[in-house]
């Protein structure tokens, strides 16, 4: 029967999974599932689990154990990877008989064995599917095997989930908190540009119209100025006295002309505000043909030119009637003939075009020049910076008379054409570095306040981290300075931050700290983890042995990476915590026998060398004398084991031989049921082997003598 599981990735983007309670039976029906089979916490990347086959099977909170009956099939746990990485597991199999255990990757056998134990890595790769096999083969009435699966973990991708932001990416399976939100208008050309803000949120406004209703072409609809107001300016009516040829937008002003306002004239008209070329007038001395003397007739002045006959500068401007008809050809009618706002008089005692309202054609009136911009009505460019004066005023709204309006070190020319920069900001992109020390110092563009793009701006990679605003990875550890500045606070400066001796970088996409050098807090960095002891910088005990890894490769000396380091068949947390052995050393005491044989066969102390104190090795009973460690009288003759072998060079393991006395027949404490004499034989002779009585030994004595050589004698004279 097929059961289906789903579980989810970790907080932490590292995947270490807990397997909740769960049993299917012998019929392939599950059972007891503690709230829905093996579920995981977490967010985001669900794991698809398949698991097939019959029981049990049991889930406990750190641990999947699989016992399996004899006979019991196959039982297969299957997942899919999505986020490729390194799978790793601690496992322990005790089987029997032909009961095997396996891991495939897409039907590949990774590892395949009967009892093992140990940790297990590989790399897998999205799309992987990854199979755990378990097999009972035995006869009916076997002891069942057991598989024991533990820190089953893997990473995955991390970055931002979060579908509304600007660096989304659908590929993550884990959010790290990088999401970069809408927060502005992020594009400069919009009228609602915003510089601090790092993710367009769609609501740029750009120009489409003039906004201001005091404007001729005010444009209710618009919603952003483009600059393209036109102000009424002037008299726009050809036909008014004070038409303005120049003008665009008509200012309400025109004087259209309504009768006679010469005051010599028989028809004046004192209301009258614009000539309209009726009035009559008549010499007042008929015997004077030049009455003004403006060598003018009064005849021609009054018929043919209508200025005054009694004035030789009818409108006051400063020139005569003749300058004006005869030298200038301005109107001597109109004390400013080319409406430029300066009399002619005026215009003409400076050089000007008394008939021009833009002597130099720079696109300003004379009368702007002199009165409102202080420029030179003569010179269309008066600050010689390239522009001319009305390009300047009109369209870049930058200062004339001033080289560098916004005093950055590049004229107003040279910004507007080469750098296409901002010529009234001396910091054209709002980067904090002004537009002259960006270009020689820096070398940065003027126009992006990020010339790197790497997520700081360049004044705050000059002036407050100290990068280089022209490189990305200013300190080559493949981040770039934004990421290590705004998601993992980094030094940008420091391709290794918290000197590990990993890259920064390589920390991130191994899911560790770059800020801490011992991410898992068991006392190894990460370097040394990864490179020298083979263990994982994200699990603080790397071989599910109970011990952490700094422990074991600062305290004991035992593998962070193998559960029983000296394979003597203790876990090494076992030998330490338990047993008081050392998990570097398989025979701890130097018995000669290890400590996992002295534990499981003996119930020898694997600490103590001679268990039963009995003057023997654990080895050499174990090995050589074939007694028993733990009983100092294997054969329980009365007599312990190092004293039979030592001392009386009797057999430990045969009882009879355990009984010492006098063996000498003659003597008088003779035992005949000992089997070795001790040396305990008295006689009644006065000297022991003086058997003649002659109180001398000798040859005839051999016999005796040699039996009793060494006792002394006893009441000899």
């Amino acid at each position: 029967m097929e059961r289906i599981y789903r579980t989810c990735i970790t907080a932490i983007c590292f995947c270490v999974f807990s397997f909740a309670q769960a049993q299917i039976d012998g019929c392939g029906n599950q059972i007891n599932p503690g709230g829905g089979g093996m579920n995981f916490t977490g967010y985001y990347a669900p794991v698809q689990w398949t698991a097939t086959g019959t029981g049990p099977f049991n889930f406990t909170a750190t641990t999947m154990s699989i016992t399996g009956p004899a006979n019991f099939g196959t039982f297969t746990l299957k997942t899919t990877i999505i986020d490729g990485g390194v799978l790793s597991f601690n496992f322990s199999f005790v089987a029997n008989g032909n009961d095997i255990w396996g891991i495939q990757k897409n039907g590949v056998t990774l590892i395949s064995s009967g009892s093992a134990s140990s940790a297990y890595s590989t790399n897998v790769s999205p799309g992987d599917q990854i199979t755990f096999l378990v097999t009972g083969n035995d006869f009916i009435g076997a002891t069942p095997s057991t598989l024991v699966i533990s820190n089953f973990a893997f990473p995955v991708n991390h970055g931002c989930h979060i579908s509304g932001a600007c660096n989304y990416d659908p590929f993550v399976s884990c959010d790290d908190g990088s999401c970069i939100l809408p927060d502005g208008c992020t594009i400069l050309s919009a009228c609602n540009y915003n510089p601090s803000a790092t993710c367009n949120d769609g609501s740029c406004v750009f120009p489409d119209g003039c906004t201001d209703p005091g404007a001729c072409n005010y444009n209710p609809s618009a919603n952003c100025d483009n600059g393209s107001c036109v102000y009424p300016d002037g008299c726009t009516d050809s036909a008014a006295c004070n038409y303005d040829p120049s003008a665009i937008c008509d200012d309400g002003s025109c004087t259209l002309p309504d009768g006679c306002t010469n005051p010599i004239a028989c028809n004046y008209n004192p209301d009258a505000l614009c000539d309209n070329g009726t009035c009559m007038l008549v010499p007042q001395n008929p015997d004077i043909t030049d009455t003004d003397g403006d060598f003018i007739t009064d005849q021609d002045e009054f018929y043919l030119y209508g200025t005054n006959p009694l004035s030789p500068d009818t409108d006051f401007d400063g020139l005569t009637d003749f300058e004006e008809l005869f030298g200038l050809v301005s109107n001597p009618l109109n004390p400013d003939s080319d409406y430029d706002g300066l009399d002619d008089g005026f215009e003409n005692g400076l050089g000007l075009n008394v008939n021009s309202f833009d002597s130099d054609y720079d696109g300003l009136h004379d009368g702007d020049e002199i009165l409102v911009y202080s420029t030179n009505p003569l010179n269309l460019d008066s600050d010689l910076d390239g522009l001319w004066d009305g390009d300047e005023v009109m369209f870049y709204n930058t200062s004339p008379i001033n080289q560098d309006t916004d005093g950055d070190g590049f004229s107003d020319q040279q910004e507007v054409g080469s750098f296409q920069s901002d010529p009234n900001l001396a910091d054209s992109d709002g980067d904090g570095i002004e537009d002259y020390e960006e270009f020689f110092l820096y070398s940065t563009d003027m126009n992006q306040p990020d010339t790197d793009q790497d997520g700081v701006i360049d004044g705050d990679e000059v002036y407050i981290y100290g990068t280089n605003p022209v490189d990305p990875f200013s300190d080559g550890d493949n981040l770039t300075d934004g990421e290590e500045v705004n998601n993992y606070s980094t030094n940008p400066m420091m391709d290794d931050t918290d000197g590990d001796g990993l890259l920064d970088s390589e920390e991130v996409y191994a899911f560790l700290n770059p800020l801490d050098p011992d991410t898992d807090a068991d006392g190894l960095n990460d370097f040394l983890e990864l490179y020298v002891y083979n263990s994982y910088p994200l699990i603080a005990d790397s071989d599910g042995d109970g011990l952490t890894d700094g422990d074991e490769v600062n305290v004991y000396g035992s593998s962070p990476s193998m559960p029983d380091s000296d394979y003597d068949t203790l876990i090494d947390g076992v030998e330490v915590l338990t047993y008081n052995t050392d998990p570097a050393d398989p025979d701890t005491d130097n018995d000669g026998v290890d400590d996992g044989t002295e534990f499981w066969f003996y119930s020898s102390d694997p600490t103590q060398p001679d268990t039963d104190y009995d003057g023997l090795s654990d080895g050499d009973e174990a090995y050589v004398y074939f007694t028993i460690p733990t009983l100092p009288d294997s054969d329980g003759g009365g007599v312990n084991d190092g004293d039979e072998v030592m001392f009386n060079f009797t057999d430990p393991l045969f009882a009879d031989d355990d009984l010492m006395g006098c063996t000498y027949p003659d003597a008088v404490n003779y035992d005949s049921t000992a089997w070795k004499d001790d040396g305990s034989c008295t006689f009644d002779a006065i000297c022991q082997g003086d058997f003649n009585l002659d109180c001398q030994r000798n040859t005839q004595d051999l016999l005796q003598f040699l039996g009793t050589f060494g006792v002394p004698c006893e009441g000899c004279e």
